[in-house]
C-alpha cells in the first residue's frame, strides 16, 4: 500500500444543492481544513474499573477555509443576502481638493491640496451633496467637528459658499450618490448561510514514486455557517476571509465526506 503526503490547498467549487449548478469557485484559498470527532461512552467494570466496551455516537464533521482574496460572492454565501448592484449614498467626509474637470468622475488632488475656501467663502465640493445647506457640515479644519461649531451656508451645485470663512482650510461633511455600478453587501438579522454541496479538488504526493496524484474531496451537504471577520489592519499579514462549516449527513445515505485519489 502506498503512503501519500498532503500538502497543496484544495481548490473549491460550491454547488447549489437543488440544481447542483456551480455558485462559486474558490482558487485562493491559503487553508483548506476539514475535521471529523466523534463522542465515546464507555462500559466499566471490575476490579480498577477499567473500560470494557465502548462505543462512539455524535459524529461530526466540520470544514474551515481561509481565503487569501475576498469574494463578493463568498460574502453573498455566508450571509445569505444577495449581493445588490445600483445607485447608494456614499457618506462623505471632503478634506482636499478635487479636480472636477470631469464631472461625473472627480478625481482627488491629494494631501498637497488641502480643501480651502475662496476670498468670498465659496467652496467646491467633489460631487453632489444630497443634502440642503443645511444639512452639510461645515468646519474650520482646526476644529473639524470635534471641538468646533459647524457652519451653515448657501448650495449651488457642487459650491457651497459660507460667510466667515474666507481663505480658511475647511473640512465638509456630506453624502451623494454612489455610481449604478456600487456593489452593496448586506447582514441582515433574518439572513443565514444556506446549505451546498462542496467539492474540493487538490494533490496528494506519492510517498514511493514523488509524483503528485489527483485526490478529490465531495461533501454531499455542508451547511456555511453565518459568522464571519473582516480585520482591517494598517500592519501585519493581509486580513483573510474565513469560512466555517458544517457538514451535514447526505439526504439520501450516511455519507458525509466521499474522497477519492485517482
Amino acid at each position: 500500500m502506498a503512503k501519500f503526503g498532503a500538502k497543496e490547498v484544495m481548490d473549491v467549487v460550491f454547488y447549489d444543492i437543488a440544481t447542483n449548478k456551480p455558485v462559486l469557485f474558490l482558487d485562493t484559498l491559503k487553508t483548506s481544513a476539514v475535521e471529523t470527532t466523534a463522542q465515546e461512552v464507555y462500559a466499566r467494570g471490575g476490579k480498577g474499573n477499567a473500560k470494557l466496551i465502548g462505543w462512539e455516537f455524535d459524529k461530526e464533521c466540520s470544514m474551515n477555509m481561509q481565503n487569501a482574496l475576498l469574494s463578493p460572492k463568498s460574502i453573498e454565501l455566508v450571509t445569505g443576502v444577495a449581493t445588490k448592484t445600483g445607485i447608494q449614498a456614499i457618506s462623505m467626509r471632503q478634506v482636499t481638493e478635487f479636480d472636477v474637470t470631469d464631472p461625473a468622475n472627480p478625481v482627488d488632488k491629494g494631501s498637497y491640496f488641502p480643501l480651502k475656501a475662496s476670498g468670498t467663502g465659496a467652496i467646491q465640493l467633489a460631487y453632489t451633496p444630497l443634502e440642503s445647506a443645511a444639512n452639510i457640515w461645515v468646519y474650520d479644519k482646526e476644529e473639524d467637528g470635534m471641538a468646533g461649531k459647524e457652519k451653515v451656508g448657501t448650495l449651488a451645485g457642487t459650491v457651497l459658499t459660507v460667510a466667515g470663512l474666507s481663505n480658511k482650510e475647511v473640512v465638509v461633511y456630506y453624502s451623494y450618490n454612489s455610481k449604478a455600478t456600487a456593489e452593496t453587501y448586506t447582514v441582515a438579522a433574518d439572513k443565514f448561510g444556506g446549505t451546498y454541496k462542496i467539492v474540493g479538488n487538490t494533490y496528494l504526493r506519492n510517498e514511493t514514486t514523488g509524483a503528485d496524484e489527483k485526490f478529490q474531496m465531495v461533501i454531499p451537504k455542508a451547511k456555511l455557517k453565518s459568522g464571519f471577520n473582516l480585520n482591517f489592519s494598517s500592519d501585519g499579514e493581509p486580513s483573510v476571509f474565513e469560512m466555517s462549516i458544517e457538514i451535514l449527513k447526505d439526504s439520501k445515505t450516511p455519507t458525509m465526506i466521499t474522497m477519492v485519489k485517482y
